[in-house]
């Protein structure tokens, strides 16, 4: 059991180290994709800290799929838009 909960815990803190890296990073964003990323990525962290029962939810997959999806999109528009401005 104790091996399970050690494994449990640094799952756990390495989720958050990745949650708290994307938010820094998104100082690299321009506005309105800097904003938005940062709403998104607070909404993912409050429903991850929900617990596993609920995450394990159909509507909180879902949720959290839609999510990560945004985020996604979010870095993508940036992208565009930077090399846009490049050429």
């Amino acid at each position: 059991a104790a091996t399970r909960y050690d494994t449990r815990k640094q799952m756990v803190l390495q989720e958050a180290n990745a949650i708290g890296t994307v938010y820094l990073r998104t100082d690299f964003l321009p506005e309105p994709q800097r904003a938005e990323a940062r709403d998104a990525l607070v909404r993912y962290a409050a429903l991850r800290a929900q617990g596993v029962r609920t995450l394990l939810q159909p509507a909180s997959l879902a949720e959290t799929a839609a999510l990560q999806d945004q985020l996604w999109g979010i870095a993508a528009k940036a992208r565009a838009t930077k090399a846009r401005r490049t050429r």
